[in-house]
């Protein structure tokens, strides 16, 4: 069993073959902070371009993470983007919309 610390963006299960990315909204409040933390957790290619186009685009490819699956997980998602509201909406119709079966994400 792995512990995995706040710290840690990303844990791969090599028996599962689940890559898990993980998001703290209660530090995501602008989208620099968002697109940071995205490029981090799910290591976002270099030429990822830091907008909800791109973010798209990669979502639905997700080819440089290996694992079968990939669980994004949000932990205190009520927190995510409180002050920028209209952002905030277009980047969770952006997961809700996403088709890629491959992906999954939580808010918690």
């Amino acid at each position: 069993m792995a512990i995995i610390q706040n710290t840690t963006p990303f844990y791969v299960s090599a028996e599962a073959n689940v890559y898990i990315a993980f998001l703290d909204g209660k530090y995501l409040q602008d989208k620099e902070q968002v697109y940071t933390a995205l490029e981090k957790a799910l290591q976002l290619p270099d030429y990822f371009g830091k907008n909800l186009d791109a973010l798209d685009e990669l979502l639905h490819e997700l080819d440089w993470i290996e694992q079968s699956h990939v669980l994004l997980i949000i932990h205190r998602s009520i927190l995510l983007l409180q002050h920028d509201i209209e952002f905030k909406d277009e980047l969770i119709q952006l997961f809700n919309e996403n088709n890629n079966t491959r992906l999954q994400i939580i808010f918690r």
